[in-house]
């Protein structure tokens, strides 16, 4: 069996996910989160969000941007811009071998990492400026 079909497996996922699928969406929330298999790794993505084309949320990317030094020390998921879709989105790999128990806990906590991703957007959405922060470390 696939990665992608031992992570639906593990997760208890309602849908049926056929056996050698290297590549599946899983409906989360409001929003997927998807899964691929390559070279030895399952990758799993979703999108935090996709920013206007008229250049309003550029605001909102520097918010995001600073909260980046601070995650990299909490989770491994990574924060990115995906040029095909035109958005931001979080990433993170797992080794594609890993045991079922395993595969649950990093669907868990990618999961967890996008709420908290998505809420900060949602938050800087609604900010009218962003927010200097209260102090700034030089080298």
């Amino acid at each position: 069996m696939s990665a992608v079909v031992n992570l639906a497996n593990a997760i208890g996922y309602p849908d049926e996910v056929a056996s050698g699928c290297k590549d599946y969406s899983f409906a989360v929330d409001d929003y997927e989160v998807r899964a691929q298999e390559t070279g030895g790794r399952l990758r799993l993505t979703a999108t935090v969000f996709t920013p206007a084309r008229d250049g309003e949320d550029e605001g909102r990317l520097a918010g995001l941007a600073g909260y980046v030094p601070g995650r990299i020390l909490k989770e491994e998921a990574v924060l990115a811009w995906d040029p095909d879709s035109e958005s931001v989105i979080l990433w993170q790999e797992y080794p594609a071998t890993a045991e079922a128990d395993d595969l649950r806990r990093f669907f868990e906590v990618f999961a967890a990492s996008c709420d908290w991703w998505r809420d900060r957007a949602s938050a800087a959405s609604e900010e009218a400026e962003p927010l200097m922060p209260e102090f700034v470390i030089r080298p």
